[in-house]
């Protein structure tokens, strides 16, 4: 119901699992309750405002296609990249994400060696912070996001900062990989409630966000990989850039520590954010 999207008194409940998708035999996807507090909502708003103030080069408006003609159909995002600074700054809240994450991997059982569609999964506590990012969506920017996997991450929270009344569409959708995956027309729409949180398998779930017709969608996604944590700066390093860490000591001359350019979603424009929207 829309009308318990202000829920002052969710502060003292613990994160819970209230629904499994596709189905409960070989779940993919955990819808939970109460997986962040309003004051640890408010802490992640302010460290993103804090750090994009601060610290330009971590604000990036990301577009998800290559190529001009697909800019529609694709999309992006706002991001603001808080890896490193999330575990620095605000610790507590970096826990009781991954502690989130474990509510879901221990309710859909993906600790389990099973047959099916839902592979053997590690212990998200035991697992590295890819990235933290704190997400945007609307109508003057990117306004929607094509479908696509986190290749490579083995755990994504997406957990909602707006209230579902603030903006219209910018719902999130998965096509199951029991159902076919992006090849076929079904998929699954969630709408979550502010501080309702969905937990999914990344790398085998093909996901997206519908356009948004009005108001703004802000979220936060956290990705855990079976790598180290991602260090402050660093934002959203692919597997080959941290393999190369690991044998020269240095993330210089690689694209997720030297920054990445903005993409304008209405002119196509390519420019590094330095504080200041250009003028176009």
């Amino acid at each position: 119901d829309d009308d318990d999207d202000d829920d002052d008194d969710d502060d003292e409940e613990e994160p819970t699992v209230s629904a499994l998708y596709p189905d409960t035999s070989y779940p993919t996807l955990a819808v939970v309750d109460y997986a962040l507090t309003n004051e640890e909502a408010l802490t992640f708003q302010d460290l993103r405002n804090c750090v994009k103030d601060y610290h330009p080069r971590q604000f990036v408006r990301r577009s998800f296609a290559d190529k001009k003609e697909e800019f529609e159909q694709e999309g992006g995002n706002d991001v603001t990249f808080l890896g490193g600074f999330l575990q620095l700054f605000a610790p507590g809240v970096a826990a009781k994400l991954c502690q989130t994450i474990r509510v879901a991997w221990k309710k859909a059982k993906w600790f389990k060696i099973e047959g099916g569609d839902v592979p053997f999964q590690f212990d998200p506590c035991k697992l590295g912070m890819r990235t933290a990012e704190h997400l945007s969506y609307d109508t003057s920017g990117w306004s929607a996001l094509g479908g696509h996997t986190d290749i490579d991450t083995m755990y994504t929270i997406l957990l909602l900062l707006s209230d579902r009344h603030e903006y219209k569409g910018g719902e999130f959708f998965m096509k199951p990989y029991s159902w076919g995956g992006e090849d076929q027309h079904l998929k699954l729409l969630f709408k979550p409630k502010k501080l309702q949180a969905l937990v999914f398998l990344s790398d085998l779930e093909h996901h997206g966000v519908q356009k948004i017709t009005d108001g703004t969608r802000r979220a936060l996604t956290v990705e855990l990989w079976p790598f180290g944590n991602s260090p402050t700066g660093v934002n959203r390093p692919q597997v080959e850039e941290f393999f190369n860490y690991v044998e020269t000591g240095s993330w210089r001359g690689m694209p997720s520590y030297e920054g990445y350019p903005s993409n304008d979603p209405k002119t196509h424009e390519m420019y590094f954010y330095g504080g200041d929207e250009p003028e176009l």
